[in-house]
């Protein structure tokens, strides 16, 4: 019995040492995302460099023997733009987004993910909001921390946070936190918790029956099952368990910017007032760039003596986009670019008129901007200014016949593009927690 006693003690004492040389550290990264996207996107306020500096340092402790990955940590979270219930779905695909990503990066075990999804982050913004300048601080942070997320009464909601926020001094507290504070909201803290345990207390657990056995007359091979249950061991992804090496789908690495493509198609409503069918399509490529082209061809006579309108051409285009809203939605926001033109025309008003039977051609630059109308529609007004240039001929009517006056090449400096254009954007939905 005084055997089997020390024996107990032994072990015991073993384990709590083994457990005072056992400690925990965590590593941990944020990083961010567009506003209403679940795309991980590498050039965005700099995820590439956080998580490629992330992923190093989880990749070297996992080479220390002594150490054992426990479990990861992802939580995501949305501005309080949207509906809840799209904000939860978002802030969902945001996390599984950045598990998918780090699973094939870091060949890492499904079951070693723990992801979590915050919805709407009111507890971020609360510590944003008391941590800022912000005008009418206190009154925000009343509501923050007093106003229930929905006010029901007899089953109907009648007020809300976000309602009184939205409403407090005319939009202007919720203007500011939109500009400055929401940004900081789409994000998603990934955090790794790492077990460390020493190498001489495995040492340890292997001679500590031989030391007990010496002390009390007891053969070595004696166990601890023989007189008591054999102690858990500590898990650890062995190296049976990790899976092959895989690229990432969306890994600092190896992409530099994975914008969805979403083309779209156009017609200028300017050209169907003059009743001149006209279409065009846009191409997005690389990042906040896009190609694109026009195609217009009409035709209109009213009283054939008086007024004739006939035109048909085309234009190639390219754009580059900037601004809060480019960043947030495809073919939206400020635009500069350069354009090429060809044109054929014969226009008559009264009795004069002016025909290009050949082909003119011109070029120039054109500023816009494309203002979201929500879902997939946009307008997008531009003017552009340049040179045309052409052959040209004048005519007059006389007698009911086209009589001509002179030829000559035109050179036009100045306005040479119009546009307001409704453009229907493929694949786009500025719904939070839509396709993304």
């Amino acid at each position: 019995m005084r055997k089997i006693i020390l024996i107990v003690i032994g072990f015991f004492s073993f384990g709590v040492g083994a457990a005072q040389q056992t400690s925990t550290d965590t590593v941990c990264v944020r990083l961010y995302f567009r506003r209403g996207y679940s795309t991980l996107d590498a050039a965005f306020r700099g995820n590439g460099q956080r998580l490629e500096a992330f992923v190093e340092r989880v990749e070297g402790l996992r080479e220390d023997s002594t150490q054992h990955l426990r479990r990861i940590c992802i939580e995501a979270g949305a501005s309080p733009e949207g509906g809840t219930a799209a904000n939860r779905r978002l802030a969902t695909h945001r996390a599984e987004r950045i598990r998918s990503c780090l699973a094939a990066r870091l060949a890492l075990c499904e079951g070693l993910f723990e992801v979590r999804s915050r919805g709407i982050d009111w507890k971020g913004l609360t510590e944003l909001v008391a941590a800022s300048a912000m005008p009418y601080r206190e009154e925000v942070l009343s509501i923050l921390r007093g106003t229930p997320e929905w006010v029901v009464e007899r089953g109907r909601v009648v007020d809300g946070r976000k309602r009184r926020l939205g409403m407090l001094h005319g939009g202007r507290a919720w203007r500011y936190m939109e500009e400055r504070l929401f940004p900081e909201l789409r994000s998603s803290g990934v955090e790794i918790v790492c077990e460390f345990e020493e190498v001489q207390a495995a040492e340890t657990a292997l001679t500590a029956s031989e030391k007990i056995a010496e002390r009390t007359d007891i053969p070595a091979t004696a166990t601890l099952s023989d007189t008591a249950a054999e102690p858990p061991a500590t898990p650890a992804i062995s190296e049976t368990s990790v899976l092959p090496e895989t690229t990432a789908i969306e890994s600092a690495s190896s992409e530099k910017v994975h914008r969805p493509f979403r083309p779209a198609v156009a017609t200028n409503l300017l050209y169907d007032a003059c009743l001149i069918p006209n279409l065009g399509i846009e191409l997005p490529f690389a990042a906040h760039w896009s190609v694109g082209a026009n195609w217009m061809h009409g035709w209109k006579e009213r009283h054939a003596a008086r007024r004739r309108l006939y035109a048909y051409g085309g234009e190639l285009h390219l754009h580059r986009w900037f601004g809060r809203r480019a960043q947030e939605r495809p073919l939206a926001g400020h635009h500069f670019g350069a354009y090429g033109q060809l044109l054929r025309y014969n226009i008559r008003t009264s009795n004069r008129g002016y025909l290009s039977d050949r082909w003119s051609c011109g070029a120039g630059v054109e500023y816009g901007y494309g203002l979201p109308l929500g879902g997939c529609l946009r307008l997008d007004m531009s003017i552009g200014v340049g040179y045309l240039t052409g052959i040209c001929r004048e005519y007059e009517r006389q007698d009911g016949c086209d009589v001509w006056q002179a030829t000559g090449r035109r050179h036009w400096f100045g306005p040479t593009k119009a546009e307001i254009a409704l453009v229907w954007v493929f694949g786009s939905y500025d719904r939070k927690g839509g396709r993304r």
